[in-house]
């Protein structure tokens, strides 16, 4: 008897085995498919990218020496304090450890960007979740996402995007940090899944200071998910505070090295005028639900046709609102449902964000502008489709109990 459970285990995990590694080579085919050839072969770049790429040879030119002052940038600017480099010395570390020029370097890590982010949401939705056929279904639907794209092909946004491969695997980590801790605080795993929280959002947050910000407003809709469900709210929502202001502090601790400078030299550049967020500005800018869900398509004479990339296929969106209606069955799935009804609701509505701006402190702007919220909108509404299907396809499978389609 025991060997014959050894077998059906020993079964059970070669079958999930071949399962993830079929995934990873789907997931990498369709990325290449999708946008990597265009990227990586036929050099389509968006509209920043010719600045990015301008910074990434000077960075390549004096690495890793970088000199504080960058002529070329206007009268002179300097470019380790006015914006974040890590991508750019990424690139350079890319070009030395391997044959490739810096230019393939360029694009392989921009690439990278996207195809990581799938493989997180693979990942994540398989161990977390522990759905493998969800995790697949929530990778495709995020790279046939025009969203997945745009910050490379459209605004060419380098730094932001090349941040985005460090989303998935902090989210993982802080799962991981977060469910333990609520627990049991004092098990010794707690500070391994700590450690590499604060290490992923740190490289998040140096690559691109608006990504790491927003990383910590995203992972604070845990607390509210959790605290919702849970019997022991005052417990869960104590520990929850705790473990969140742990990991913020531990963040601000190893990145400080970069952030404070980056800001008071942001702070002294200010002096000489910059762009505000009246409300007249923000309001040209909004979304429409419509748009953002992919059932309207903005025409070429509509002020906001640039950003018609910022938006799900129907299909996908449609899916995703039965997600958000099966969401109450755990609160890890809870605490996506709300991030995503939290980001939607920045994108339509201008009076919602123009009262925030207004009334927060400065360093927690970005978590509460349009853009960067999108960055965690992009997996999480994929995620929630992908259940929503499960949810649908369990209907008349009913007597299998997720057995088949839950693998």
């Amino acid at each position: 008897m025991k060997f014959l459970n050894w077998v059906i285990k020993g079964s059970i995990v070669s079958v999930r085995v071949f399962y993830s590694l079929l995934a990873v080579v789907i997931i990498l085919v369709a990325a290449y498919i999708l946008g990597g050839y265009a990227f990586l072969v036929r050099g389509a770049l968006g509209s920043d990218m010719g600045s990015a790429l301008s910074m990434t040879v000077w960075a390549d030119k004096y690495f890793p020496h970088v000199p504080f002052w960058h002529p070329l940038a206007g009268g002179g600017a300097s470019i380790t304090h006015s914006y974040p480099v890590f991508s750019f010395y990424l690139v350079a570390l890319l070009k030395r450890l391997t044959s490739l020029d810096l230019i393939q370097a360029f694009r392989v890590l921009g690439f990278s960007s996207v195809a990581l982010m799938a493989l997180g949401i693979y990942t994540f939705v398989a161990l977390r979740f522990k759905n493998q056929t969800a995790a697949l279904i929530a990778s495709i639907f995020y790279l046939v996402s025009p969203i997945a794209w745009t910050w490379l092909f459209d605004w060419g946004f380098y730094a932001e995007a090349v941040s985005h491969m460090f989303v998935m695997p902090t989210i993982i980590f802080w799962d991981l940090f977060f469910t333990s801790f609520i627990d049991d605080a004092e098990r010794v795993r707690n500070r391994i899944y700590l450690v590499l929280t604060v290490i992923f959002i740190s490289l998040a947050l140096l690559t691109h200071f608006g990504t790491g910000l927003c990383l910590m407003g995203f992972l604070g809709f845990y607390l509210i998910g959790y605290t919702i469900k849970t019997r022991e709210r005052k417990r869960v929502f104590i520990r929850g505070i705790l473990a969140l202001s742990i990991v913020g502090i531990l963040t601000l601790l190893l990145s400080s090295f970069l952030i404070f400078p980056f800001y008071r030299y942001t702070r002294i550049a200010a002096e000489a005028g910059v762009g505000g967020r009246s409300y007249e500005q923000l309001k040209q800018s909004e979304y429409t639900i419509n748009h953002i869900l992919g059932f309207h398509a903005f025409a070429k004479e509509e002020f906001l046709y640039a950003t018609r990339h910022i938006s799900f296929p129907a299909v996908i969106s449609f899916f995703a609102i039965v997600g958000v209606l099966l969401s109450f069955q755990s609160a890890r799935y809870l605490s996506l449902a709300l991030f995503a009804i939290y980001a939607l609701t920045l994108s339509i509505n201008t009076d919602f964000v123009f009262v925030m701006l207004r009334h927060i402190p400065k360093f927690l702007i970005d978590a509460f502008t349009r853009r960067f919220p999108l960055v965690f909108l992009r997996f999480v509404l994929p995620t929630l489709a992908a259940f929503g299907v499960i949810g649908i396809f369990k209907i008349p499978l009913f007597w299998v109990k997720g057995r088949i389609i839950g693998i």
